[in-house]
């Protein structure tokens, strides 16, 4: 088995409630995991350089949606050519 440790050194939440906030990492967590695990980081990936973006949301959207799309733009990254160190 395969392992994968991601370091998240900052995720800055504006304008969430703190009861909100494990709901956005939880789903955040989830949807990593659901991506990883069917379809795999390649080899070559590690020691990817540090990465900083920002997820623009819609008003109104919902902490578990947030967090999937934050899922799904980190998963994209980890597999992206341009982000190698």
């Amino acid at each position: 088995m395969n392992r994968v440790h991601l370091h998240v050194d900052r995720l800055v939440l504006r304008g969430f409630s703190e009861s909100e906030r494990p709901a956005v990492l939880d789903a955040m967590r989830q949807e990593l995991t659901q991506r990883l695990a069917s379809s795999p980081i390649p080899s070559d990936r590690a020691g990817l350089a540090p990465v900083s973006r920002t997820l623009a949301v819609r008003e109104g959207e919902k902490a578990g949606a947030i967090g999937r799309k934050a899922g799904r733009e980190v998963a994209s990254i980890l597999r992206s050519p341009g982000s190698k160190s």
